[in-house]
């Protein structure tokens, strides 16, 4: 009984902490005048959701997507919007500008953010944004670019012209392989 009520009590330590956490970056780190200390809360609010969702940080996230002006704090804050499974609008158009004109590495990243993100059933296949999502993604294969490679020509994200690779982004008929 002993052993249970001291896991008990450093269980809910935890979850104070990050209640705390949490509170801090978006009243404190999204705040900030320093870009990259906004960029760093951003991403530690879509970490730190995964393990504690709080719709508190969602809605912070949000507020950042739609009105910081710095880009890397944008690509930060819609990238873990996608990862924690919330499909805004804004935060997916800032993804598609990231893909379509970053570097190879920024370009990587991204994809394989859209790749790993949860709840892709719920994108509104649609809206305009999944639209030029599907383009662009049939683009890359269609160029090769589907294969991207580092600087040292390590693959850095294969995405495959099979079927089930691009069934998310393609909808219900998927394309066949060449």
């Amino acid at each position: 009984a002993v052993v249970s009520t001291q896991s008990t009590g450093a269980a809910t330590g935890m979850l104070e902490a990050q209640d705390q956490r949490i509170e801090f970056l978006i009243d404190s780190g999204l705040q900030s005048e320093v870009a990259k200390i906004r960029k760093e809360s951003a991403r530690d609010l879509g970490i730190l959701y995964k393990t504690r969702p709080n719709y508190d940080a969602i809605y912070a996230l949000k507020q950042t997507v739609y009105t910081d002006d710095n880009i890397f704090v944008l690509i930060e804050a819609s990238r873990a919007l996608l990862s924690i499974g919330v499909w805004d609008a804004a935060a997916l158009e800032i993804l598609l500008q990231g893909i379509k004109y970053g570097s190879v590495n920024l370009r990587c990243s991204l994809l394989e953010t859209l790749r790993s993100s949860k709840n892709p059933h719920l994108v509104n296949k649609q809206s305009i944004q999944f639209k030029i999502l599907q383009t662009l993604l049939l683009a890359l294969v269609a160029k090769g670019s589907h294969n991207l490679r580092s600087a040292d020509s390590t693959p850095r994200f294969q995405m495959g012209k099979d079927p089930e690779s691009l069934s998310l982004v393609c909808g219900a008929t998927p394309i066949p392989a060449n």
